[in-house]
């Protein structure tokens, strides 16, 4: 589950229903963003940051995670 894209909905006391109304989005659509099962489109993406005025980073950690390599590959000669 997506617990900031949750939190910023509930915290301004709208529904799903209200979001995807806003957002010209199916209330499916943002059910799925929220639970996980789905990864916005860019453009998506961009709607909900502006909509809740927050970082797609913020707002979609799990696709904007940056990870560091810590294995590394040994050339044998």
């Amino acid at each position: 589950m997506r617990s900031v894209l949750v939190q910023e909905r509930k915290n301004r006391r709208l529904t799903r229903k209200e979001v995807s109304k806003a957002l010209e989005l199916a209330e499916v659509t943002i059910r799925k963003l929220e639970e996980g099962s789905r990864d916005p489109s860019i453009k998506t993406a961009g709607k909900l940051s502006l909509f809740y005025n927050k970082r797609m980073e913020d707002l979609f950690p799990d696709i904007f995670l940056h990870s560091v390599d810590t294995k590394r590959i040994n050339k044998t000669t």
